[in-house]
């Protein structure tokens, strides 16, 4: 990964074992290499997250056990 959210990815993945420990099926927010928040699912880290921060400011990292864990990125609706 390389961008605005590298450091809180490599955050990610420095703790990605007590993550999995605590928060294993589960989507964790990161913001400034802090977890911000932990919910079920990617839509409702969405719906808590993006009112109070801008989007592509926070990583919204699904917590699996397998190796390399899928990425979710999210775009912003232009209208």
């Amino acid at each position: 990964m390389n961008g605005p959210l590298e450091r809180e990815y490599e955050f990610y993945l420095r703790n990605r074992d007590e993550f999995v420990q605590q928060y294993d099926g589960k989507f964790i927010a990161i913001k400034n290499e802090k977890v911000i928040g932990v919910y079920a699912d990617y839509l409702e880290a969405s719906a808590d997250i993006y009112p109070d921060h801008d989007y592509g400011s926070v990583l919204m990292q699904p917590v699996q056990k397998e190796e390399h864990p899928k990425i979710v990125t999210a775009h912003s609706v232009v209208t």
